[in-house]
């Protein structure tokens, strides 16, 4: 591991997720994976509350996998004011 430093302009988001979402599989073998991810939290035009990008995105893989939990999924969503 390395350590990094990051600042964060007013309004932008920090993003730290498992492999449980990135990893996850429809019925069919797709995997949703970080193309998957980006679309769901990069598409709204406006900032959306962090509960909401959360609830959304725990969602869109719920619908993707058909509503089956195939690994731990954990997101940590950080907003500076």
């Amino acid at each position: 591991y390395t350590d990094k430093s990051l600042t964060l302009s007013a309004g932008e988001t920090l993003i730290l997720y498992t492999d449980g979402y990135t990893e996850a599989f429809a019925p069919d073998r797709r995997m949703f994976g970080v193309e998957g991810l980006c679309e769901v939290l990069g598409g709204a035009r406006t900032p959306l509350p962090l509960r909401e990008c959360a609830e959304e995105t725990a969602a869109a893989v719920a619908r993707f996998t058909g509503g089956e939990l195939q690994d731990d999924q954990t997101l940590f969503l950080l907003r500076r004011r």
